[in-house]
């Protein structure tokens, strides 16, 4: 399956979205931060997802992020081998020796073993 946002969209099964008057565009813009229009008065900036507790807001999802979360999924299985050959203790070591990670995702991903 391809991943693009319009099938993120369906797979989070998106029932409403978060609407901001095009006027605040520039804000966005300048902040990078990402949205897309509805209409000529409108610009999406979220998506209300349904939830078992109640509707979740999450931001607009870009293809900048799609591709960047799929760089980090390859990345992470490149280094699933070279890990089950050293072993836990050094997990840290090589995360950041053969990955791009920041220091923040590799204190996470280890707190996982």
């Amino acid at each position: 399956m391809i991943f693009d946002d319009i099938s993120i969209r369906q797979i989070l099964q998106v029932k409403k979205y978060d609407y901001v008057d095009i006027k605040l565009d520039h804000y966005y813009e300048k902040n990078k931060i990402p949205y897309f229009y509805n209409s000529n008065t409108e610009i999406v900036v979220g998506f209300f997802i349904p939830t078992i507790v109640d509707w979740q807001w999450i931001p607009v999802i870009s293809m900048k992020d799609i591709r960047h979360k799929l760089q980090l999924k390859k990345e992470l299985f490149l280094a699933i081998p070279k890990l089950k050959e050293k072993g836990r203790k050094t997990l840290k070591n090589i995360l950041l020796l053969y990955t791009d990670f920041p220091l923040e995702l590799i204190i996470l991903i280890c707190s996982f073993y």
